[in-house]
C-alpha cells in the first residue's frame, strides 16, 4: 500500500506542474517554442527546464481539465459581476459522463479545485486592476 504522506507528496507535486503549465501557456511558451528559443540563441536546451505539455499529465488531470472547462461559471451580482467559481452541483453527472472511477473522483476533484481558485484568483486580480485603472 502506499502511503498518504507519498499519495499527498505526489498531488502537490502534480498542482505545481500544473500551474508551471498554465503559467507558461498564458506566456505562449511550449516545449517547442522552448526549443527554438535555445537553438535562435544557440543554445543547448535544458530539458528540466522544458515548459509543461497537456499531453505529460497523467490521464485523471486531463480529464479533470475538461471536467472543469464543462461546468458552468458562476458571478456576483451587480454593476461589474466578478467571477466568482464554478458551479458543482453538475460534478457528480460529469464523473458519470466521463466515467470516472470512485478511486479518481477525489483527485479529479483536487484538480478541479486547484482550476477554480486559480480562476477565482485571476479574476479578482483583473478586477482589481480594472478598478485602479477606473480611479
Amino acid at each position: 500500500m502506499i502511503s498518504n504522506d507519498f499519495e499527498h507528496n505526489r498531488q502537490e507535486a502534480t498542482l505545481k506542474f500544473l500551474a508551471s503549465y498554465f503559467d507558461n501557456y498564458n506566456l505562449g511558451v511550449t516545449p517547442e517554442r522552448y526549443l527554438q528559443m535555445c537553438a535562435a540563441m544557440g543554445d543547448e536546451p535544458d530539458y528540466s527546464k522544458l515548459p509543461p505539455d497537456f499531453s505529460s499529465f497523467p490521464s485523471y488531470v486531463q480529464v479533470a481539465i475538461e471536467i472543469f472547462n464543462s461546468l458552468p461559471d458562476t458571478y456576483s451580482g451587480g454593476t461589474t459581476p466578478l467571477y466568482v467559481g464554478k458551479d458543482l452541483s453538475a460534478l457528480p453527472t460529469l464523473f458519470d459522463i466521463f466515467k470516472i472511477e470512485d478511486d479518481e473522483k477525489m483527485k479529479v476533484f483536487e484538480v478541479v479545485r486547484f482550476l477554480d481558485n486559480r480562476a477565482r484568483k485571476q479574476a479578482a486580480s483583473q478586477a482589481e486592476k480594472a478598478n485602479k485603472r477606473n480611479k
